[in-house]
């Protein structure tokens, strides 16, 4: 019994060696800048937007999982100018892994430095969101899942607070005549939590 628990002990020791190595090898080996292009055409396919990732993507492993990016601007809707819809200068996201075993999503503060975002309205009522709202004209609408294989719902949901730094909004409704904006904005939320 004394050799079991030994042997057991030493396994458990070397599964912690291993998890804790490759938590610090695996963000120096793995580039998750590869997948950079990848992201943009999925976005570009999925919205007829340009998603641009300027500043580089870092991630972690262990005990969040998390991804932190430079700037990322995404395009705006055709006829509303060359400004970006949509500007981050810094971004930063993590879960925590192993509640994800048991299909729970802990989140820490989800954080969003210099946010800019440029709403508008045109001349004739269309706003530069909408068709991030709707289907593409001609695409296909998602099947129903049979039961059996549909994704099973989240068990828990519960991000730790979003924090945005230095934003800036702007409201261009161009069927009114007005512009508004509010710069320098900072916001803070606390925790949110879903079942």
């Amino acid at each position: 019994m004394n050799k079991l628990l030994r042997t057991l002990a030493i396994l458990i020791g070397v599964l912690v060696v291993v998890g804790i190595a490759a938590a610090l090898i695996l963000p120096r080996v793995i580039d998750p800048n590869i997948y950079r292009d990848r992201i943009a055409a999925l976005v570009k396919e999925k919205t007829g937007r340009e998603l641009v990732i300027a500043g580089d993507i870092g991630w972690s492993v262990f005990p969040w999982l998390g991804v932190e990016l430079g700037e990322v601007r995404l395009a705006n809707a055709a006829g509303f100018g060359d400004a970006p819809f949509a500007r981050v200068g810094g971004m930063q996201v993590r879960v925590k892994l192993m509640p994800l075993l048991r299909k729970e999503v802990e989140m820490s503060t989800v954080v969003l430095e210099g946010l800019q975002l440029n709403l508008a309205k045109d001349k004739s009522g269309r706003t530069n969101w909408e068709d991030l709202l709707t289907t593409k004209p001609g695409a296909k609408p998602e099947e129903e899942k049979p039961a059996e294989t549909a994704a099973a719902p989240l068990a828990a949901f519960a991000i730790g607070g979003v924090q945005i730094r230095d934003a800036q909004l702007v409201w261009d409704d161009r069927a009114a005549g007005s512009r508004q904006s509010i710069e320098q904005l900072d916001i803070q939320l606390g925790a949110i939590e879903g079942n």
